[in-house]
């Protein structure tokens, strides 16, 4: 039998660079992304072999929820690294009553060096596992799992249930509706000819109301409008030109996912919308600056990073105005989308004929020595840096340990400082 650890980070692309170098050193490894997520594994799934977990869960502490579980007997001495970012917390742990196979390490900002510290801390906890706790574990059944009374895990559970639904439509076909909305699919087709002009963009957007109303709105706004106000769809055209308009029509036409007559799954799925935007729009600039082949590309990769959400809640929304599902309670919906993005994205990118690379965002395949797909790295920053970049009380964007994990550096934070004024634009032109 593999080893099973369960990795419990609430950042998506450290979460994946370390589960993928895991899978890497033959473990089997399960992630979740909060303390709720990482209960609910071990309520439905069972115990793990060992676990690794973040100082830091969100608002949750990493270390409570740690000390929590060594309160439960057949928990207790299950090797544990905590992952902290510096040594005042780790003296901290060192002196906290915790059993001997709780061990801290600190993130140093590369994911291979700690992957190592991990490695080495996991055997240092494993040894000091006791032989009858060691005989227990080997004895426990098949099923083993723990008992926690929090009913929050029970809405997760109707969440779970609700996304195994969505996820079998998808296999079979049986869909509520279209996969991706027609008019979004005619954008892509559009902004993938190589022969297109001025004209034939015009001409599109004045075929289609919804996107005209929407271009000039952006075209219209403060950000935008500095030489009076755009009268029609060229006008709108000229001002922002070719270079800012196709990569803003596929956002504007993926608002189409917006249906339904639940109000709070409408307002989540225009809150996916926009983070898809932002972060492609970022993943777009650093690319750019880095030099990359295809900015666009990254940029079709960044706005549509966190698809199989998107879709999840799209697809909930139809089932639920047809009477054929109810709607899960919000906030565990939105913190499974988290935890299964690898799977969801994985079951809609084909299927949309989306770029592969947005299958791979969450769950990349790479070789451990391999360098990062460029288009994947700049996804993962745009990722990272979306809730600094939005941040109005950090007026200042500063490289952190978890930043260079994934492979930032104190160039690209300079580069996000420059250009911080003019996304914080873009963004709010794309909101009104």
């Amino acid at each position: 039998m593999s080893e099973v650890v369960l990795v419990v980070h609430p950042s998506a692309p450290v979460r994946g660079r370390l589960t993928r170098l895991l899978r890497h050193r033959q473990l089997t490894v399960h992630e979740a992304v909060s303390v709720e997520d990482a209960l609910f594994y071990l309520t439905r799934t069972g115990i793990p072999s060992s676990m690794v977990v973040a100082h830091r869960l969100g608002q949750e502490s990493g270390v409570g929820f740690v000390r929590g579980l060594t309160k439960i007997e057949r928990l207790r001495f299950i090797p544990t690294v905590i992952v902290v970012e510096d040594s005042e917390s780790l003296n901290t742990i060192k002196d906290g009553d915790f059993p001997p196979t709780v061990v801290a390490v600190v993130s140093e900002g590369q994911v291979g060096p700690l992957v190592n510290a991990i490695l080495k801390a996991h055997g240092e906890a494993n040894h000091e596992v006791p032989e009858e706790f060691r005989v227990a574990r080997q004895k426990a059944p098949e099923d083993n799992k723990i008992e926690v009374a929090n009913k929050s895990l029970d809405k997760i559970e109707v969440a779970m249930e609700a996304l195994d639904d969505v996820l079998k439509r998808v296999a079979n076909g049986k869909l509520p509706g279209p996969m991706m909305p027609e008019v979004l699919q005619q954008v892509r087709d559009l902004t993938s000819r190589s022969d297109l002009e001025f004209r034939d963009v015009g001409d599109f957007v004045n075929k289609h109301q919804s996107l005209s109303g929407k271009l000039l709105s952006v075209a219209n706004s403060a950000f935008y409008a500095r030489s009076g106000k755009a009268q029609n769809v060229m006008q709108a055209l000229s001002r922002l030109g070719l270079n800012k308009t196709l990569p803003l029509l596929q956002a504007l036409a993926s608002k189409e996912f917006i249906v339904g007559s639940n109000k709070l799954l409408r307002k989540r799925i225009s809150d996916s919308l926009k983070t898809a935007y932002i972060v492609g729009v970022i993943a777009q600039e650093l690319a750019a600056f880095d030099g990359h082949k295809d900015p666009s590309k990254v940029y079709s990769v960044g706005l549509f990073h966190n698809i199989g959400g998107t879709f999840l809640l799209y697809t909930i929304a139809l089932l639920n105005d047809q009477k054929k599902i109810e709607v899960p309670n919000s906030k565990a919906l939105v913190m499974l989308i988290d935890s299964q993005a690898g799977k969801l994205n994985r079951a809609v990118a084909e299927g949309m004929k989306l770029p592969r690379e947005v299958g791979m965002i969450f769950e990349s395949n790479e070789d451990e020595d391999a360098a990062p797909d460029p288009t994947i790295k700049h996804v993962h920053h745009g990722i990272y840096l979306r809730d600094k970049l939005l941040n109005a009380d950090v007026p200042i964007i500063r490289l952190d340990t978890q930043g260079e994990m994934i492979g930032l550096t104190e160039r690209i934070i300079e580069f996000m400082n420059d250009k911080r004024q003019y996304l914080v634009g873009a963004i709010s032109a794309y909101s009104k």
